[in-house]
């Protein structure tokens, strides 16, 4: 396969990537305003196309779960095959390694951090309302945030340690996304 070739198909997989990304946004739009279609609780559903839909095939298109996982997966082969084009003797190949294994966790450490930071600032201003809005959605999302440790050392902790700390999430099996973005 020439590199043009190889370059096509892996911006095609970077649209499906990208796709599966906004899966998940629209998945946590609706785990706040739609539950139902997520959990499949009667007692949850705003309408009886709720559940419907949540056991529809429709369901892929706003599963989280499915695409993360579809996410994960073809980013591993995105990120894989550019390191396996070329022939590179143990050593290169170890420093090539080593060089995407620290830019990944730069390009992915600063957005988590600005979310720890965007949700630390919320709730030191006050500004969750999910406990407000939680009798007329039924989402059952985390209700009390303002029970998080706000101390700025876990904070800073959470914002650049805790996302990719492989044995955390391994023994705790807290997040699927979050113990895979350890990796």
């Amino acid at each position: 396969m020439n590199k043009e070739t190889s370059e096509k198909q892996l911006f095609y997989l970077d649209g499906l990537r990208g796709l599966a990304a906004f899966a998940v946004v629209i998945s946590h739009y609706i785990q706040v305003f739609y539950p139902a279609a997520l959990t499949g609780k009667p007692q949850q559903a705003h309408f009886e196309w709720d559940i419907w839909y949540g056991h529809s095939p429709i369901n892929l298109f706003y599963n989280g779960q499915f695409a993360v996982c579809l996410f994960f997966v073809l980013s591993g082969y995105v990120l894989s095959v550019k390191m396996f084009e070329k022939e590179l003797d143990s050593e290169t190949f170890l420093k090539l390694l080593h060089s995407s294994a620290l830019r990944r966790y730069i390009r992915l450490a600063v957005p988590a951090a600005v979310s720890v930071l965007l949700v630390y600032l919320a709730i030191i201003t006050n500004a969750f309302y999910l406990q407000d809005i939680w009798g007329t959605t039924w989402t059952d999302m985390k209700k009390n945030y303002y029970a998080l440790d706000t101390n700025i050392y876990t904070v800073i902790k959470a914002a650049i340690f805790d996302p990719f700390s492989v044995l955390k999430h391994i023994l705790t099996i807290q997040s699927f996304g979050q113990w895979a973005m350890s990796y």
